[in-house]
């Protein structure tokens, strides 16, 4: 992006895809890679925002995607 001043309709959609606390990490990759996200909300009660999953963005090295160690690894 070149300087700004920028609007947010100008770089964000409105279509929004989120994810839940307990949504497989298989399925949060696949939402990020059809969405070219780099985090997705997760909402709870009444769309409530209580976190962002950036975990793929914080995973991923060259590009590419990696799966979390295993809790106590």
């Amino acid at each position: 992006m070149d300087g700004g001043p920028y609007t947010v309709s100008g770089v964000m959609t409105r279509a929004v895809v989120a994810v839940g606390r307990d949504t497989p990490f298989e399925d949060v990759v696949r939402l990020v890679e059809e969405w070219r996200a780099g985090a997705l909300p997760v909402p709870e009660g009444e769309g409530r925002v209580v976190g962002v999953d950036g975990t793929v963005a914080a995973l991923e090295t060259d590009g590419v995607p990696r799966r979390p160690a295993p809790a106590g690894a």
